[in-house]
């Protein structure tokens, strides 16, 4: 069996500093690894840039003599490609785009703004030789400037942020007017002990704990608080955790490192409260009789390994503006969880919300809770994002105490 696995990826980088474009790069990579493999043996050769694949080829039978093993069981042939290229933006106008961006930044002249707008085209696709054929193929923005009010001393304060396919000026403007104001209005901290807190999708810090829990070279080796609890309701009736691999809201290839696809490319960990499994690869699953969630990661041309995947909350409540008044963190650097599952961390930027509105900024506080209070009796929900941030943003938002 031979597997080829390339990337081809166009980069436009465009450097911000002090509210300034500093630089523009621009990359064209190539990146490709045969895989061979023979007799429960895998061989590994990989390349940057153009060469042959009989080359490659040849290194790979070469190196099944390194003896690394893959008694794995195939995945049946597959033919599928999902191809985004919907967005409007271009490789020579991104730098355009974000002097405009900074040009209606410039007017809020008690911050400064750094960092990059990246414009990301790339080509991903995995074959074999009984003929699977797998092509990702997408192109999509990424807007990260870190904000930092001069008067201040911190190293930042916030962020602009945007990622997707279908960037609308106006609406970037008309959402970061509201943001950039809230800013300007600093506000006392709430009487009640216990908030509504609102974390955007994508926050590390909330999805830490289930990332390391639901592992699943941690549940099969009974090292995860979970090991016991799987088919057990420990979470909020309407608590949903899928692995989502869906090009559209995921930005990233449908397929896993050895080519596994799942159904709708996603795989449900948690359902109803209820949690259902871990996330494996194929050599994880063999190990301990899980079942394979096609969540093979690493490098290109290593063996395919198990790591963070992409966990994903599924929307399943509306209108965030119902929940009234909350905190929307903003940046809440130096917490973690116990291993049993408290949690707690400092917030050092966050934001009053109140049915709908930003308010302004709140003074440093800290916050805590445990994983199973959290998504359970204090979940209050996951919502689609009201703000403008992503094309297919959500916020989740649970009680907590505020100390």
């Amino acid at each position: 069996m031979k597997q080829h696995y390339k990337i081809h990826s166009k980069e436009t980088t465009v450097r911000v500093l002090n509210t300034e474009v500093s630089a523009v790069r621009k990359k064209n990579i190539v990146k490709q690894a045969v895989r061979v493999i023979e007799e429960d043996k895998i061989g590994i050769a990989g390349a940057i840039g153009s060469c042959k694949l009989e080359d490659l080829e040849s290194q790979a039978k070469s190196n099944l003599s390194i003896g690394i093993p893959y008694p794995y069981e195939l995945n049946p042939v597959k033919k599928e490609s999902v191809i985004l290229n919907d967005c409007d933006l271009s490789h020579d106008g991104l730098k355009d785009t974000v002097e405009e961006i900074l040009d209606f930044l410039k007017a809020y002249d008690e911050f400064d703004f750094s960092e990059v707008a990246k414009l990301v085209e790339e080509t991903i696709s995995f074959t074999d030789s009984q003929g699977t054929d797998l092509v990702y193929e997408d192109k999509y923005v990424e807007i990260g400037f870190i904000l930092k009010e001069k008067a201040l001393a911190n190293l930042f304060d916030g962020f602009l942020a945007y990622s997707g396919r279908h960037f609308d000026m106006d609406k970037f403007k008309s959402f970061n007017k509201k943001l950039l104001k809230a800013y300007s209005n600093k506000v006392d901290m709430p009487e009640e002990k216990e908030l509504p807190v609102i974390f955007m999708e994508g926050e590390d810090l909330l999805r830490l704990k289930l990332l390391q829990e639901l592992n699943g070279e941690k549940i099969g080796s009974k090292a995860s608080i979970f090991t016991e609890k799987i088919g057990s309701k420990m979470f909020n009736d309407k608590f949903n955790v899928v692995q989502n691999f869906n090009p559209v809201t995921a930005f990233r290839p449908f397929f896993d490192k050895e080519g596994t696809v799942m159904e709708n490319y996603k795989y449900p960990l948690i359902t109803n409260g209820v949690i259902n499994c871990g996330f494996s690869n194929k050599k994880v699953a063999n190990r301990y009789d899980l079942p394979e969630t096609g969540s093979a990661t690493g490098a290109f041309d290593d063996v395919p390994s198990i790591g963070y995947t992409n966990l994903s909350f599924e929307v399943d409540s509306e209108n965030l503006e119902s929940i009234g008044k909350a905190i929307m963190v903003v940046i809440a650097a130096g917490g973690d969880y116990t291993s049993d599952g408290a949690f707690a961390t400092p917030v050092q930027k966050a934001f009053l919300y109140d049915a709908g509105n930003i308010v302004g900024v709140l003074p440093e506080f800290q916050i805590k809770s445990h994983l199973y209070d959290m998504f359970g009796k204090d979940y209050i929900g996951t919502f689609e994002s009201p703000f403008y941030s992503n094309d297919h943003g959500k916020v989740t938002v649970c009680k907590m105490t505020i100390d």
